[in-house]
């Protein structure tokens, strides 16, 4: 695995509500590409970054909120009704779902796969 990665450059960028690690990213591709290889205008508030080098941007957002288990929730029957006491932690009553199967983290994984191994 480590032959199929060397020479390439990957990196993960979280989710900014004020779009700060959006244009880090952007940065960062800026000062890797060569200066006759790219290009970047910004009007207002959008920024058009282009390059002539293969880059792919993904949106994990949208896939993510298709998983049900991507959102904190309760995923077992209570079969008795829960109390004020535990309806105010739900700790005490959710179970192991959202951690103890596979999710939507190894979903992004399974896609970083395929982009890394069949382009």
């Amino acid at each position: 695995m480590l032959e199929t990665l060397r020479g390439k450059r990957m990196f993960y960028v979280g989710d900014s509500l004020n779009r700060g690690q959006y244009i880090s990213m952007v940065c960062l591709l800026h000062r890797l590409i060569p200066e006759n290889a790219k290009s970047m205008e910004t009007f207002g508030s959008l920024t058009v970054f282009t390059a002539k080098v293969p880059i792919t941007f993904l949106n994990i957002t949208q896939p993510s909120n298709y998983r049900k288990d991507a959102h904190t929730s309760i995923y077992k029957k209570q079969w008795n009704p829960l109390t004020a006491e535990q309806l105010a932690n739900p700790v005490s009553y959710a179970d192991c779902v959202h951690w103890c199967l596979p999710g939507l983290q190894d979903t992004w994984n399974e896609l970083l796969f395929a982009k890394l191994f069949y382009p």
